[in-house]
């Protein structure tokens, strides 16, 4: 007999991060969650332990987003019930602490970093503490944003910023976009490592995640 379906599954981007990533491992546990991992960095120099064969290793592109990007792309047609996506940094922001309140919260919720920022049309990033930021075709945010999603415009005073790029979502919200809309944004992203779309998608987690439902914060 096949084993029943996990309903939730948990998509960690990580950097080499091991003692982190168990950490988020033992809260899949206990929620009974699947794990998906996805490491950066190489070689890696520690043990995921029991979560070893749960790890991909890839280039390091596309910041946290170009992974949970390619994670619905590529499981689009069997995603489980309930999709929570996060670094593995843990420590940074404390994101420890808005990791639990997302997934153990019932509505769709993401981080705000305790602020509800409302994004400006003109903003745009090339540089950051990772460097140089790989500029985005579509630029600055309103551009992208009317080439992504249509009418900012109309839209700019209805999208809820995410921070920490953690969020909580579910299948059918994610099934509210065709594949092909994940397909683009990978292809945006997944250019370097230190890309201005990241940015941008950061600040549109619950347009791109949660198809722009209302959606509950955690501070």
């Amino acid at each position: 007999m096949s084993k029943m379906k996990k309903k939730c599954v948990i998509v960690v981007s990580d950097f080499g991060l091991c003692d982190h990533v168990k950490e988020i491992g033992a809260i899949a546990e206990e929620k009974k969650c699947s794990m998906h991992i996805v490491n950066k960095k190489h070689p890696v120099q520690c043990d995921y332990g029991i979560h070893s064969k749960q790890v991909i290793h890839k280039p390091n592109v596309g910041r946290e987003q170009g992974v949970y990007l390619d994670y619905i792309v590529n499981n689009y047609d069997d995603l489980p019930e309930r999709i929570y996506m996060t670094p593995s940094n843990l420590s940074k922001h404390d994101r420890k602490k808005r990791f639990e309140s997302i997934i153990n919260g019932k509505e769709i919720s993401c981080a705000s970093n305790g602020r509800k920022i409302k994004v400006h049309e003109n903003f745009s990033i090339s540089e950051y503490e990772d460097g140089p930021q790989i500029a985005a075709v579509h630029s600055p945010f309103g551009k992208w944003y009317d080439h992504i999603y249509g009418n900012w415009a109309k839209d700019k005073d209805k999208v809820k910023s995410c921070y920490n790029g953690m969020i909580g979502t579910t299948r059918e919200l994610i099934h509210r976009h065709p594949r092909s809309f994940y397909e683009e944004l990978s292809k945006q992203v997944n250019v370097g490592s230190a890309v201005e779309v990241g940015h941008f998608l950061e600040r549109t987690m619950g347009k791109t995640f949660a198809a722009g439902t209302n959606i509950n914060y955690c501070v």
